[in-house]
């Protein structure tokens, strides 16, 4: 009798060790990553939330090529600015709850060239001994950006 109340006794303590187990804590889901609006020296990270098995908050951080730029974001988003043009990039985003633990999602792109302005027409439309008119047509960017003009005169500025 003592032996089946001792093999009782050790059968619900594992028992009960299991359950503990089962309740430890979890990092966040898994989410995913995506880059839009790459341009020459940005780009915007969009995620999916990291959902909490324990419904802790989730914070995320961002990481470009080994170094991170940005902690304890509630946003699902992020704008990278100041990249370098025609350059490939890597990186992740790391959700991570309140018990600190953490769960990773990789991204990678490049950025473009910058486009160059198309081309216009210089007109000199009055000239006097102290000061010249120019006109020229508006010069445009293939992404609606704005152009900027820079005049010269015997190569000053």
């Amino acid at each position: 009798m003592r032996k089946q109340i001792f093999i009782l006794l050790v059968i619900a303590v594992f028992f009960a060790c299991g359950k503990k187990e089962n309740n430890a804590n979890k990092p966040p889901q898994s989410f995913s990553v995506s880059v839009s609006e790459v341009k020459p020296t940005s780009a915007q990270l969009n995620w999916t939330a990291a959902k909490d098995p324990e419904n802790q908050s989730v914070t995320y951080a961002v990481e470009v090529k080994g170094q991170i730029v940005a902690t304890g974001l509630s946003a699902t988003n992020y704008k990278l600015d100041n990249l370098t043009e025609n350059t490939a990039y890597t990186g992740k985003v790391i959700a991570k709850d309140a018990a600190g633990l953490s769960t990773e999602s990789s991204f990678t792109f490049s950025t473009v060239n910058s486009p160059a302005p198309s081309a216009f027409t210089v007109t000199l439309s009055k000239a006097t001994y102290k000061s010249i008119d120019l006109i020229w047509n508006a010069s445009t960017l293939p992404d609606n950006g704005i152009v900027t003009y820079d005049v010269f005169v015997n190569n000053v500025l």
